[in-house]
């Protein structure tokens, strides 16, 4: 599993995954089949927004080479209990259908749970 840093100019890709892993998984929670938390959610508009705050890094994720998700982190975000110098958020982790069941999600916790050690987030 690969964990890159998305970057500006990696947005399509972006919305990509987003649209793509959404669709796989929630759809079928709403009347509309997504489509308004989909336009509202994942907009190139709104994506570009969130990408550009330095305190809401995203990721793309990567299997045998492929883009199967992406996971959105808030740091110096307070939380329930936690100060914002204490807390990491991990808003945002989601896969493509054929990218669950082997095991990459635990690989992306433990990605998250290095990276707060590393930036002292971690009691």
């Amino acid at each position: 599993m690969e964990i890159k840093t998305c970057l500006a100019e990696d947005i399509n890709d972006l919305l990509f995954i987003a649209k793509t892993s959404y669709q796989d998984h929630y759809t079928y929670l709403w009347d509309d089949e997504g489509v308004k938390s989909i336009s509202t959610n994942f907009s190139l508009t709104q994506l570009q927004k969130e990408l550009s705050n330095p305190n809401s890094p995203f990721y793309l994720l990567y299997y045998q080479q492929k883009l199967v998700g992406f996971l959105k982190l808030n740091l110096d975000s307070e939380v329930t209990d936690y100060s914002s110098i204490d807390a990491l958020e991990l808003e945002r982790i989601y896969f493509i259908k054929e990218a669950t069941g082997k095991g990459l999600g635990k690989i992306v916790l433990e990605f998250v749970i290095d990276l707060a050690k590393k930036i002292n987030n971690t009691n």
